[in-house]
């Protein structure tokens, strides 16, 4: 589910992974919903509830307005810009690893659900 960082509401975000969904934090850099020291936040409530393997992270940034190429903000780079070492400062590389590559993964090679 794309976007849940949004609504940075950790008991919300639980229920939802409880019910085996993977959650996408995607509006990193985007300071008009919230600072990413909330989402720093939320990730940190995520990790304490072992639930950083259905966490993903990314940018949403696909309008020319957001890249810094087109003079907009806050670009492409601003996950690994600014964001990974913040997140690896508090958290540590293993958590680093776990949103960027590891969940990633699982969630990729996941075969779809008949439904």
């Amino acid at each position: 589910m794309a976007h849940t960082d949004r609504n940075p509401d950790p008991e919300l975000h639980l229920d939802l992974i409880a019910r085996g969904a993977y959650l996408v934090y995607d509006t990193i850099g985007r300071i008009k919903y919230r600072p990413d020291s909330a989402l720093l936040d939320l990730i940190e409530r995520m990790a304490e509830a072992g639930k950083l393997g259905q966490i993903c992270l990314g940018t949403d940034v696909g309008r020319k307005s957001s890249l810094t190429a087109y003079g907009g903000g806050p670009g492409m780079d601003v996950l690994g810009r600014e964001f990974v070492p913040r997140l690896r400062r508090r958290l540590g590389h293993e958590a680093v690893e776990t949103v960027l590559r590891y969940a990633p993964q699982t969630l990729l090679a996941k075969e779809p659900s008949a439904t």
